[in-house]
């Protein structure tokens, strides 16, 4: 499925991980360039018919991956966090879904 807001010539915005609850029926998919607040990275959920269904932004991603917990619609990825007194550091980001 086409990504919010981009342009499928433009490998930038493409996702990188997907990760399928089989509970839900939903699939989502991570975007470490959000192309539609243009900061960050995103997560977007699409049923089984391909279609957007929810839209999370506000991430940095470190790594790709993505896990979820379908029976509480909780999901994980990591995140990169500035640290002052030295090199970034990755960390683990709760959000659901």
């Amino acid at each position: 499925m086409q990504l919010p807001n981009t342009n499928p010539e433009d490998q930038i915005n493409s996702g990188e991980a997907v990760a399928v609850d089989e509970v839900n029926k939903l699939f989502l998919v991570t975007q470490p360039f959000d192309s539609v607040t243009g900061t960050g990275s995103a997560i977007y959920a699409y049923n089984e018919k391909g279609k957007l269904v929810e839209q999370i932004h506000g991430f940095t991603f470190s790594f790709p991956g993505i896990a979820l917990n379908p029976s509480s619609r909780i999901g994980y990825v990591s995140i990169q966090i500035d640290n002052s007194s030295g090199p970034s550091l990755n960390q683990l980001q709760e959000f659901s879904y």
